[in-house]
């Protein structure tokens, strides 16, 4: 299973999750608390989402990522949030800027697709804790 995937399995819309019934039924608990939280959690893994995403595109700019982001989880990331992480991944060696082109556009590196493979083998570790954090 993908990051991407995992998150989405994540994905607060829908049924609410076990650790949001066992909270007390007298405790004011909005969609926004929901939101909030979905937000952080993606937020966290922000570098991982881009990655696992930049595996399906030939190329991305920030504006796709930008975009990526608003679609596909509900969530808008400014220029000044995109930009710095791809900055530190393109030092990390995890993506490259196509040379030659008006409007910055990234492609994930070899070492990019090593991490993001590493890190998969470890998902269900990563899935086990954060699902035994809200389970608790």
């Amino acid at each position: 299973m993908s990051v991407c995937g995992m998150i989405d399995r994540i994905h607060l819309s829908g049924e609410q999750p076990s650790f949001l019934e066992k909270i007390d039924k007298n405790a004011v608990l909005g969609h926004d608390f929901v939101l909030e939280e979905k937000a952080k959690l993606l937020k966290a893994c922000l570098d991982i989402a881009i990655l696992e995403e930049m595996t399906k595109r030939n190329a991305v700019s920030a504006p796709d990522i930008i975009v990526f982001f608003e679609k596909n989880y509900d969530i808008r990331l400014s220029p000044g949030t995109v930009y710095p992480i791809l900055c530190r991944m393109e030092r990390r060696g995890y993506i490259r800027v196509l040379p030659n082109r008006k409007k910055r556009f990234y492609v994930l590196a070899d070492s990019g697709r090593k991490a993001l493979e590493s890190l998969q083998q470890h998902l269900d570790d990563v899935q086990s804790f954060i699902t035994g954090l809200l389970n608790k």
